[in-house]
């Protein structure tokens, strides 16, 4: 009989990628990402399937929350913590430990923002992986080098 928590008391939440993500030769997972100051927002208590997520902390007009998000490029699954998000919403961004406001690294298709998450401490805007800021738009990038690395695998 499995548990629904960890050995460190978290609920585990399953991934339906896993299987995917175990099948699959091409599996790009951010390891490492920071808000602006150096902070990783790559974090433990956000875990997804076996790795460690994304935390960040929202603002939703005057509601204030955290939202984890996988680090699985192309998993479009997020868990919200403390709020609930409205559909079509846009969010203000921010890291949740020194709660800067994350920048804008370009304007979605959608009309709002992509924001930046540096994949670097030196908060290069080089390395970025960023996400729309628009709830349930799913667009998202991440740039490498100067290139624009727009579908790793199909997910």
């Amino acid at each position: 009989m499995s548990s629904i928590f960890d050995k460190n008391g978290m609920m585990i939440f399953p991934n339906p990628l896993h299987k995917t993500i175990r099948e699959s030769k091409q599996v790009l997972i951010v390891k490492e990402c920071y808000c602006p100051n150096g902070h990783n927002l790559i974090n433990r208590k956000a875990m997804s399937g076996n790795f460690p997520g994304i935390l960040l902390k929202i603002r939703q007009k005057k509601d204030d929350g955290l939202v984890a998000l996988s680090p699985v490029y192309g998993d479009k699954s997020k868990i919200s913590l403390n709020i609930e998000l409205i559909d079509k919403e846009i969010l203000e961004v921010y890291c949740p430990e020194c709660e800067v406001k994350l920048p804008i690294f370009s304007k979605c298709e959608c009309g709002a923002d992509l924001v930046s998450m540096f994949l670097t401490k030196d908060s290069s805007f080089k390395e970025v992986a960023a996400i729309c800021t628009r709830v349930n738009c799913f667009n998202s990038q991440l740039k490498s080098s100067e290139d624009i690395i727009s579908k790793i695998m199909n997910v």
